[in-house]
């Protein structure tokens, strides 16, 4: 959970009920059901902020503000001049979470397939937040001790029981779609949010969705007005409707194909090349011996020597 909660929930004892605190979901009260070395069991109400006609817009304005301030002037400027706090969270590809936005898929394929070091992304949203990131330090896949890597697996075993749990709650709703209820019902009944992607095409980037996952291509093979099977993307579980569907413009293709076509061509060297740098690393063996030719003495081999900057 979000330092807020940790905090007074591992501040309390066992059997008591803390003072109402405050976290970017609303207001808890926590009950310690259980404690046991660094771990404890709780249970909680959350009373959620709900937010009015002016409150959302001044929201609004603020997001639109950050958004502006981030692609102009940078992470730091736009914190410091919308008097927003910032933190340090560490992301991977298999699990992506961020305490006080929730998932944050879309920002994780932002920042392992999109960006550089010192990059700012574009805004995102969830359903806690809007928020922005700065890229500082991107890492190769290595090999850790279990030590270190005991925290991730911890999350991505929570993660992945997180995703069966949505996939059978999802499995449930489909089953009450099918006996008339419609989706607005559905979603009201069970406190969950229902968000319009707007119009996307197969490459294009899907609001709430994310961009070339299993999730934006469902929604292809559906008929309007069908529902999707449980679709697992970006970390969190999707039932798709079809509203509608624009057949393609063969105009409009062939005036952008040869655009199209070179993308894909880039795409496609791109994943080459990689996959060639790749596989040189996995077989190959480099002794490192710069210092020796780099120090040595030209004399000494006889050889001429090339200059250094020429």
């Amino acid at each position: 959970m979000i330092p807020e909660f940790s905090e007074a929930a591992f501040s309390a004892q066992k059997g008591e009920i803390t003072n109402p605190i405050q976290t970017s979901f609303g207001f808890h009260v926590i009950e310690i059901q259980d404690q046991s070395g660094d771990s404890i069991q709780a249970r909680h109400i959350l009373v959620p902020i709900r937010r009015t006609d002016d409150s959302e817009l001044q929201l609004l304005i603020l997001a639109d503000s950050l958004e502006e301030l981030g692609e102009t002037q940078g992470f730091e400027e736009a914190s410091e001049a919308l008097n927003l706090s910032t933190r340090t969270s560490v992301l991977n590809p298999e699990f992506s979470f961020i305490a006080g936005a929730g998932e944050v898929g879309e920002a994780s394929e932002w920042a392992f397939e999109e960006a550089s070091e010192g990059d700012v992304s574009p805004l995102f949203e969830t359903r806690q937040a809007f928020y922005l990131l700065e890229l500082l330090e991107l890492q190769e896949a290595r090999t850790v001790g279990l030590e270190d890597a005991t925290p991730s697996i911890e999350q991505i075993l929570f993660n992945l029981k997180k995703i069966d749990a949505g996939k059978n709650e999802a499995t449930e709703t489909l089953s009450k779609l099918n006996e008339e209820i419609t989706l607005d019902e559905m979603a009201s009944n069970l406190d969950l949010e229902i968000q319009n992607t707007g119009p996307y095409t197969r490459v294009d980037f899907a609001q709430g969705l994310g961009r070339l996952n299993a999730a934006t291509g469902a929604g292809f093979g559906l008929n309007i007005g069908e529902f999707s099977d449980a679709i697992e993307a970006n970390n969190n579980v999707f039932i798709l409707q079809l509203l509608d569907h624009i057949p393609a413009d063969s105009l409009t293709f062939e005036s952008e194909n040869e655009t199209l076509r070179n993308q894909l061509t880039e795409l496609a060297q791109q994943t080459r090349l990689q996959e060639w740098i790749e596989s040189l690393r996995s077989v190959s063996k480099i002794i490192d011996r710069r210092d020796e030719v780099l120090n040595a003495d030209p004399a000494d081999t006889g050889q001429l020597q090339m200059p250094l900057v020429f």
